[in-house]
């Protein structure tokens, strides 16, 4: 049910949004191992850790775990269209690969939906002013 709620969010949106919609600073939730048999999931309380994403408009990513800059790479985001069906897009960069679905304006997941493999959601860290 709620992958068809993202998928439909998703049909909406066009690469131009996509590429503004993930700029920023995202704050990890959770991460979810999808597998034949089983899967698991690993959260900031089971790691006892914290993980910020930082995606900016030039296209560079820096993960940091807790507060310490562990990644600095780019990132790229395509369209990705099979024949009639809905165009999805792919979030592509060295330790994070997937599709990505906007679930709602601060909420981000980017993984392995509806196969065996991670998906990894993210919350958007509001600016303080």
């Amino acid at each position: 049910m709620v992958l068809t709620t993202i998928n439909l969010n998703m049909e909406r949106q066009t690469k131009t949004d996509m590429d503004q919609y993930v700029i920023g600073e995202w704050e990890w939730i959770e991460t979810q191992l999808v597998a034949r048999g089983g899967g698991s999931t690993k959260t900031p309380e089971s790691c006892k850790c914290t993980r910020t994403l930082r995606l900016d408009a030039d296209g560079t990513m820096k993960q940091f775990e807790n507060g310490v800059l562990i990644i600095e790479t780019s990132y790229t985001i395509e369209a990705i269209q099979f024949l009639n069906d809905p165009i999805r897009y792919q979030f592509s960069s060295e330790p994070i690969f997937g599709s990505i679905h906007k679930i709602d304006d601060d909420n981000l997941g980017v993984g392995a939906f509806g196969s065996c493999g991670f998906v990894h959601y993210y919350k958007r860290i509001k600016e303080t002013k």
